[in-house]
């Protein structure tokens, strides 16, 4: 009768990775990958514009005035984020787990890939939605977080219809690719230099080149990370502060580009993080 019993019995499915959100202690049989759903980094922005000591939302097209009397507008800015590590106790990047074969065209036929951490985000304040950044499987004390403004220069050997619809480095809306120079865009924005011009044809700043690539490194304290928890990250922007000493009536593209580039790791800073199963 016993033997009967046993045979009859059928154990139930479940995760039993403890990395998993998912992990379920009384589960009788693994269901693999099958049914696992694993932990993601994500990032949460708030987008601000701080004049005169007082904070609100970015609003586009709307007047500001930056620190040295230069009144002008915002019509977008898109940028991209790549390499958003968090860093533990010993220095260690903890990378995500995504994996990405980068398509590259040689020879005008021939597809060929290379592989890189699929850790991309395109970031556009008009977006207020999370950016997830990839599966991570961590556990320990966290005390930074890395973000890196621009993309790495190998992405400049692909181009954006080689890649799925949706994917940050695809087809983008207004482009992120320079057709003419083959390069991407690591930051665009289009901006009234003058706000009696809004409305009308605005000017427009794309940013790129090794010299526009840079990382930010931001302080957590100690944060103790548990297995089988998303971890979102909230940040805050000033874009008002990337605009800092720039004089749109004397100063040519290259020299506002390169304060730009130069202001905006003094205008960011990280808020809280937090966990979620």
């Amino acid at each position: 009768m016993l033997l009967g019993l046993q045979a009859c019995f059928e154990g139930e499915e479940a995760c039993l990775d403890p990395s998993a959100i998912n992990y379920d202690v009384t589960g009788d049989e693994n269901c693999g990958t099958a049914c696992c759903t694993y932990p993601s980094l994500s990032l949460a922005f708030l987008h601000k514009a701080v004049q005169n000591g007082d904070t609100t939302n970015l609003t586009y097209n709307q007047a500001y005035t930056n620190n040295v009397g230069m009144s002008f507008s915002i019509e977008e800015i898109s940028y991209y984020l790549s390499e958003v590590h968090l860093i533990d106790t010993d220095g260690n990047e903890i990378l995500v787990e995504d994996r990405i074969d980068i398509p590259v065209l040689e020879n005008g036929t021939d597809t060929t890939f290379f592989e890189l951490e699929d850790n991309f985000a395109i970031i556009n304040p008009a977006n207020f939605q999370n950016s997830s950044i990839g599966t991570l499987l961590f556990e320990g004390t966290a005390t930074s977080l890395k973000l890196t403004f621009g993309l790495p220069l190998s992405i400049n050997d692909s181009a954006p219809e080689l890649f799925t619809e949706g994917h940050p480095l695809g087809t983008q809306e207004p482009a992120m690719y320079d057709s003419l120079n083959q390069n991407y865009i690591y930051n665009r924005i289009s901006y009234y230099p003058d706000t009696s011009l809004i409305g009308g044809t605005s000017s427009v700043i794309e940013i790129t080149g090794e010299e526009a690539v840079f990382s930010v490194v931001l302080p957590l304290g100690e944060v103790n990370v548990d297995r089988g928890f998303n971890i979102t990250c909230t940040i805050e922007l000033n874009y008002l502060g990337w605009f800092d000493g720039v004089d749109f009536t004397v100063m040519d593209e290259t020299t506002i580009k390169n304060l730009i580039v130069n202001n905006i790791a003094n205008h960011l800073s990280i808020i809280s993080i937090s966990f979620s199963s």
